[in-house]
């Protein structure tokens, strides 16, 4: 990770760095690979850059302000965890399972339409 600082994130910690020309990142003494950008407009963005499986990689957990500095700091040690395990990120939300107008849709699609004659077609439609 460039750059290592020797600074605790926490809201006061956050709110008091500044962006010195270009965009800035700030990396968390107590969580390695927890970090905080700064860009020139002020905002401010948690972050967190490890190394996984498959080479490293950079996430944004959440801006400053709609998320506290441990909350990101419980999010970045799970994304972390997840990251070096070879997963992704944030888990994938299981899809919705499917509702019987659903199935009778699929049916009509990849039963009747390719097993059936004309006249069941125009029937079953």
């Amino acid at each position: 990770m460039p750059g290592k600082t020797a600074l605790r994130l926490t809201k006061r910690s956050v709110e008091a760095l500044a962006a010195e020309g270009r965009d800035s990142v700030f990396w968390d003494s107590d969580l390695p690979g927890f970090g905080v950008r700064v860009y020139r407009t002020g905002r401010r963005v948690y972050c967190v850059q490890t190394r996984g499986p498959a080479g490293p990689k950079r996430v944004t957990l959440g801006q400053h302000g709609e998320m506290t500095a441990d909350a990101a700091r419980r999010q970045a040690a799970t994304v972390i965890d997840r990251i070096k395990r070879g997963e992704p990120p944030f888990p994938v939300a299981p899809e919705a399972e499917p509702a019987i107008t659903d199935l009778a849709g699929r049916f009509l699609r990849a039963h009747v339409e390719v097993n059936c004659s004309a006249n069941t077609k125009t029937a079953s439609a």
